[in-house]
């Protein structure tokens, strides 16, 4: 532990970037294309690009807000923020701690005293920066706890469904990112402020900012709200998916481009019409250097940002709704700031703000990864599987139809066909549970949950699979109360 906080340390504070980002006609020719190209190649109805480069805001809308009605993406246009709302309660609860009504170091349970959890059996206490951090042993897929409420107490009723839940690790030992941290920490908000976490954020965070634009659901204009998308059967599809108020502290804001740009302008130091939210801004780019944290990216995270540690100095987050997605990347030392906003839950995203990042760097981008991978996986394996489901079908007609011409004759014997039932039901019943398993074997997801994030590609698959092993049980019955007249 010692050597990481070292290392991590001397790259951090020395090898930041300085340089100033460059901006003129082929940077922004070279980002257009790259937008364009990557929202035909992804899957993506519609976006805003906002870019700040010092004193330089930079906007820029591409596609549809609502393809049914051909209305265009514009400067206004409100998407879902997904996981990019995380900064938001990040700063809520760091301005909650300015207030003196939240303490980060006491347990969550001295605020929600319900709330406890337990390690292989053994009760453990999280304390609120656990959960700020992503260092509470909450596991990632305890998401799918997140149940379907438009009610106000619904944050408050989630929580209390967290009683006791199984971690996966001691608290503060290790990161391991999870939407539910969030979501309490929406609930501690609330408690402490003596309001609704939505009301909060409004009043402490978005008013002073001058973001009037952004909200939730029942503070925003719907009339300028974009069609949401799901990507299945290989393009976007509109979808409009169950109300999770209970997750709004974790994935729920809505925004446009002209509030998201006074937001990095903020997290930038620039411009900043609220001078008391100043040192919460810095207070929240500070990386957690107490626990090792994501090793893949060399980052750590702290009050909804994930902080690069390997030397670029650059503080990003990118979030993915059942259908919208979002990216958002800050570079300090360049007065860099990069958003994408999406209608569509899309991977391409936040490969599309590396790339950006990439091009205004002048390197070369590579070829764009192909993306959306799940939805392909399970369309093509969906086709199949309902060929062959057409297949057995044939089969049974072509039985039925020898059955009639008398080239095959009824045969029933009671013992063999329970034998042959029992026979069926050791083969066939495997295959069902594995199918019940499924979404919480691959993701840890409930059926409920995976029904909403999946793609409906996945639900088909599902029902290609019953369908399949249900046919061929048939067929394998059939076969055993059939007697041929001839050879073949």
């Amino acid at each position: 532990m010692k050597y990481y906080l070292i290392i991590t340390s001397v790259f951090y504070s020395i090898f930041s970037l300085t340089a100033q980002v460059k901006w003129n006609k082929d940077i922004e020719g070279r980002i257009d294309q790259e937008i364009n190209h990557a929202i035909s190649a992804g899957d993506v109805p519609g976006a805003s690009l906002i870019l700040i480069n010092g004193d330089r805001t930079i906007i820029k809308s591409f596609g549809f807000a609502d393809q049914s009605s051909n209305e265009k993406v514009n400067s206004e246009t409100l998407f879902e923020l997904a996981s990019c709302t995380k900064a938001f309660t990040g700063l809520a609860l760091l301005k909650l701690e300015q207030d003196s009504l939240v303490d980060l170091k006491k347990p969550v349970s001295d605020y929600l005293p319900s709330f406890s959890a337990v390690y292989k059996d053994k009760p453990q206490t999280i304390k609120v920066e656990d959960l700020l951090h992503h260092i509470s042993g909450i596991p990632s897929e305890a998401l799918s706890l997140i149940y379907e409420s438009r009610s106000n107490p619904s944050l408050k009723d989630m929580v209390k469904d967290f009683h006791k839940i199984e971690l996966h690790d001691i608290p503060g030992s290790r990161y391991e990112y999870s939407s539910v941290n969030y979501d309490i920490l929406g609930l501690i908000i609330q408690k402490q402020s003596g309001i609704a976490f939505e009301d909060y954020i409004i009043d402490q965070i978005l008013e002073p900012l001058g973001m009037l634009q952004t909200g939730f659901m029942n503070s925003i204009d719907l009339k300028k709200m974009a069609q949401g998308h799901q990507v299945s059967y290989f393009k976007p599809r509109p979808f409009d998916p169950p109300s999770f108020q209970g997750n709004n502290p974790a994935g729920y804001l809505i925004s446009n481009a002209d509030d998201i740009a006074k937001w990095l302008k903020f997290q930038l130091g620039l411009n900043n019409p609220d001078n008391s939210l100043d040192s919460l801004r810095e207070q929240s780019h500070v990386p957690n250097l107490l626990v090792p944290g994501d090793w893949r990216a060399f980052s750590s995270y702290n009050a909804g940002w994930t902080i690069s540690l390997g030397g670029d100095g650059r503080i990003y987050h990118d979030g993915l709704n059942p259908n919208f997605s979002s990216y958002i990347s800050l570079s300090p030392n360049q007065n860099l700031g990069i958003a994408i906003l999406t209608n569509s839950n899309s991977e391409i995203t936040p490969i599309l703000g590396n790339r950006i990042n990439t091009i205004l760097a002048e390197e070369e981008v590579e070829n764009l990864p192909p993306v959306n991978g799940m939805d392909s996986v399970f369309s093509v394996l969906s086709i199949i599987l309902f060929i062959i489901c057409f297949g057995i079908l044939i089969f049974m007609g072509i039985q039925f139809y020898a059955l009639i011409r008398g080239r095959l004759e009824l045969e029933f014997n009671f013992v063999k066909l329970l034998k042959s039932i029992l026979y069926g039901i050791l083969i066939v019943g495997p295959l069902f549970i594995g199918i019940y398993l499924f979404p919480s074997t691959i993701a840890g997801f409930s059926w409920k949950a995976a029904l909403v994030w999946a793609p409906k590609s996945f639900v088909s698959f599902v029902i290609a699979s019953i369908s399949m092993i249900s046919l061929g049980f048939i067929v394998y019955l059939i076969n055993s109360l059939v007697k041929a007249h001839e050879q073949y």
